[in-house]
């Protein structure tokens, strides 16, 4: 019988281990585009006070990670100690999954790209002052739930998206708002998303009121200006009605101004109205 002998030479041998292991560095970086690697939700208990920085406050043990990627702070029931902020400091998210829930404290927030999800039956306020970054922000705002912000909206990011699937109202009360780019109000799968602004909302790019995104059916929106303080200004267009259906109501003593073009009903089949009330400009 006649026998094969095979010789494997050390530098077959070598190059075999490479083979494997880069298939072996290539499934492991499969893996973590697979499995990325996505904010931990924090809860708060308030079981020892009202202080954000305080570990023994949030179930966990320990506080959100202070910066815009990592941790999202949640409530999840009604505390006795309602959470108040000691000094500025950043979040990836808020997450509000209960009505009457407050978080004080007149100082800065800095939210990353997560925002602010509001839902359950009530109101949620943030008596302090959100900072939007990024180049895209959402906020969404569940069905019977209203959230009150009445600290001043800042920041820089490229779009703020002030929606809701289920339809869902935000009350903006902040008397000095600064933010200064887009923002889109987004009522998703036919649903409104209900926004009262009682203050300044002067350093916009653009606003819409009744947008879509590419991934959604077309949805409404609904913004009232209240008040002789309510007032929006945009460096360029607004637009009411833009893809489906906007409603803009100006009540009295109520401020628009738009240093560009104002579209009612933008695009075809769009519906806007835009209802003037009294003598305001």
């Amino acid at each position: 019988m006649n026998k094969i002998h095979h010789t494997i030479y050390r530098s077959d041998f070598l190059r075999g281990q490479l083979i494997r292991s880069f298939k072996l560095f290539a499934f492991a970086l499969l893996c973590v585009f697979i499995n990325p690697i996505y904010a931990v939700w924090v809860p708060w208990s308030g079981s020892t006070s009202t202080d954000f920085e305080v570990g023994s406050n949030w179930t966990n043990g320990s506080v959100p990670a202070n910066d815009t990627s990592s941790d999202v702070a949640r409530f999840t029931s009604v505390p006795s100690n309602m959470p108040s902020l000691t000094s500025d400091r950043s979040l990836y998210g808020m997450d509000f999954t209960v009505g009457g829930v407050t978080v004080n404290g007149n100082y800065d927030l800095t939210l990353g790209v997560d925002g602010i999800d509001s839902s359950g039956l009530g109101t949620n306020v943030v008596n302090l002052n959100p900072i939007i970054t990024g180049t895209w922000a959402n906020w969404q705002i569940d069905s019977g739930n209203t959230l009150t912000v009445n600290g001043n909206l800042n920041g820089t990011s490229t779009e703020l998206v002030l929606g809701s699937s289920s339809g869902g109202t935000i009350n903006l009360n902040g008397s000095a708002n600064s933010y200064n780019s887009k923002i889109n109000l987004r009522g998703n799968n036919h649903n409104r998303i209900t926004v009262n602004v009682t203050g300044a909302l002067n350093n916009l790019v653009h606003l819409k009121v009744g947008d879509k995104n590419n991934s959604t059916d077309n949805g409404k929106a609904t913004l009232n200006l209240t008040g002789s303080n309510a007032s929006v200004e945009t460096s360029d267009k607004l637009f009411v009605g833009d893809s489906f259906e906007g409603i803009m109501n100006v009540t009295a003593g109520a401020d628009v101004e738009v240093n560009s073009f104002t579209y009612i009903g933008n695009q075809s089949g769009a519906n806007g109205t835009l209802n003037l009330d009294g003598t305001g400009t």
